[in-house]
């Protein structure tokens, strides 16, 4: 039986769903919690559902306003909900804070969305396309793999310092080491210390070859998007290009 003022997750069945105007979901990697309401205000959902059951769950709404904290995964399932007819917003999580009227949980979350979506004075952001994610996608692949690159080498150059052998600064001088201790043999190092020095310099030659891929890709996916006259992802800057893979 539920307490007087809450609301039965089975509630929900049969007609009650076409009376919601406003929805707030907590979404989150497995369960997402869901708080509806009518036109009045009064709650008329309360309800966790599985992520594979959302769509089709709210895929027999008619057409109300929904709110989604902005978060990694918002944009996917904006667009997912947009496409079922719901007007969706994506409100800042510094936003949705304030409206949380009681301890800090799913449920209390989706309320605080489901009000603050309402707001006449909210911010919202943007929905992404999948164009603008990819560019984006683009964008952290190559600064992750950059800065691999200058964690190997460092600890390249850390470590033939240990030996007595140091190396003046720029990454092609490590390299230049890294080349004569694939020529030379060892320089002195131990066969230990050898095999683990050529192993970083093995992991070096991987993050090059990612790096030219994450390029290759990134000059297609811009010749695509021209080729259908798509202006919606602006190209890829090269302010993380700083010092090539190549040098």
């Amino acid at each position: 039986m539920c307490h007087a003022g809450a609301v039965c997750n089975q509630q929900k069945e049969g007609a009650d769903h076409m009376t919601i105007t406003t929805l707030g979901i907590d979404i989150a990697k497995s369960v997402f919690q869901l708080h509806g309401v009518d036109a009045d205000g009064t709650i008329i959902l309360q309800k966790k559902l599985r992520r594979g059951a959302v769509l089709s769950f709210l895929d027999q709404l008619d057409p109300c306003l929904i709110g989604i904290e902005a978060c990694a995964t918002s944009h996917h399932w904006a667009r997912e909900i947009a496409a079922l007819g719901h007007e969706v917003r994506l409100i800042p999580p510094a936003y949705v804070k304030p409206y949380v009227k009681r301890q800090k949980n799913d449920a209390s979350d989706a309320e605080a969305i489901c009000e603050a979506v309402t707001r006449p004075n909210m911010r919202f952001g943007s929905v992404k396309t999948k164009e603008q994610q990819s560019v984006l996608v683009l964008h952290r692949s190559r600064d992750l793999l950059m800065r691999q690159r200058t964690m190997i080498l460092n600890a390249i150059r850390a470590h033939f310092a240990e030996f007595g052998i140091t190396a003046p600064q720029g990454p092609r001088k490590v390299i230049e080491l890294v080349t004569r201790l694939r020529d030379d043999g060892n320089l002195g190092l131990s066969e230990v210390a050898q095999s683990a020095l050529l192993a970083l310099a093995g992991q070096l030659d991987n993050l090059a070859a990612g790096y030219c891929q994450t390029n290759a890709n990134q000059s297609l996916f811009f010749s695509n998007l021209n080729l259908s006259g798509c202006a919606e992802a602006a190209p890829l800057g090269k302010s993380s290009d700083a010092v090539q893979l190549e040098n």
